[in-house]
C-alpha cells in the first residue's frame, strides 16, 4: 500500500464528492468525507464530532488573522459549522492527506497503517 501524499492547502471547490481527507491539527486528528457544497461528514473532536456529523467548512484563518474562504491549509486554523450551527475553530493544521479519492471503493487506510501489508 502506498502512503497518501501530503497536501499543503486545498480549496474545497476543487474536491469531488466522495473524497476523504485526514486532517491533523496540533491537538486532533479529523477524518473528513466531502459530500459537496462545502459540506463534509467530519469526526475527530471528542465534544463536537466524536462520530461523523454533517458540517459546513467555512474556511481557514491564517496566523495573521486573514480569512481564507473554503480553504483548508497547513499552518492555518480550520473553521467549520457543526451541529446546531456552532462555529468550531481547530488548532493549527499540521498535515492534510487525501485518504481516498472520489470513486475509489477501497476503504481508507487506518491512521498508522500506511506502508504496511
Amino acid at each position: 500500500m502506498t502512503t497518501a501524499a501530503q497536501i499543503e492547502d486545498l480549496n474545497c471547490s476543487s474536491l469531488t464528492p466522495g473524497c476523504v481527507l485526514d486532517v491533523e491539527t496540533r491537538a486532533r486528528h479529523y477524518h473528513m468525507e466531502f459530500v459537496g457544497d462545502d459540506k463534509f461528514r467530519i469526526s475527530g473532536h471528542p465534544l463536537y464530532c466524536p462520530d461523523p456529523v454533517l458540517a459546513e467548512i467555512q474556511g481557514s484563518v491564517t496566523r495573521r488573522g486573514e480569512f481564507m474562504p473554503a480553504v483548508i491549509g497547513c499552518g492555518m486554523r480550520l473553521l467549520f459549522l457543526g451541529l446546531g450551527g456552532k462555529v468550531v475553530a481547530t488548532s493549527e493544521v499540521t498535515a492534510i492527506r487525501m485518504a481516498r479519492a472520489a470513486g475509489d471503493r477501497r476503504p481508507p487506510p487506518r491512521p498508522g497503517s500506511a506502508g504496511q501489508g
